[in-house]
């Protein structure tokens, strides 16, 4: 708290003649001593204001001066200025695109693998069945799908040609086998 002021009578008269000057009016002794309590304490708030303004711009000189900006010519430099500033954002952003692209391949093969499990699950003989779908020549008509077989010639192709007897060879005149798979 502040120490009170002395106040002359003197001071007090010269208050109370300006005010009467300024405004045409005159004053007591008590309304100048309260008109020089106001004055003053104005005063002490403008002090403090200054000084407080003066620490807030000592720190604003401070922080630009922390505060060096990079001026360049080259966009090279630009570039892998602004790239090291960020490259934690940068970092974040291909780690997380990583991962969910990883977690999305893993969900993906394990529903591949678990529904190639369910069919061979449901059928045993599949396993021994790939070579002929593999090679199988299927021919759509207007009935359906149908494996296409023709007479084995000289050797036999699994899926592509049928024979009666293996150890026979089949007539030229032996006509081509379709074998319903699916119907219209």
């Amino acid at each position: 708290m502040e120490t009170p002021q002395q106040i002359t009578s003197d001071e007090l008269r010269r208050i109370s003649g300006h005010f009467q000057e300024k405004y045409g009016l005159a004053m007591d002794s008590l309304t100048a001593a309260l008109l020089n309590e106001v004055k003053a304490k104005g005063q002490h708030n403008i002090e403090s204001q200054k000084e407080l303004a003066d620490k807030i711009m000592s720190e604003i000189k401070a922080v630009k001066g922390a505060i060096k900006p990079l001026v360049t010519e080259n966009p090279w430099v630009a570039f892998t200025y602004g790239f090291g500033k960020h490259a934690w954002a940068f970092t974040t952003v291909v780690l997380l695109g990583v991962g969910l692209l990883l977690h999305h391949s893993r969900e993906t093969t394990k529903a591949e693998y678990q529904r190639a499990q369910l069919v061979l699950e449901r059928y045993p003989n599949l396993p021994m069945l790939e070579p002929l779908i593999k090679s199988a020549k299927i021919v759509q008509k207007d009935q359906g799908a149908f494996l296409e077989l023709a007479p084995a010639k000289d050797r036999l192709l699994l899926g592509r040609n049928y024979t009666v007897d293996p150890s026979i060879r089949l007539p030229e005149s032996a006509q081509k086998v379709f074998v319903p798979l699916s119907f219209k």
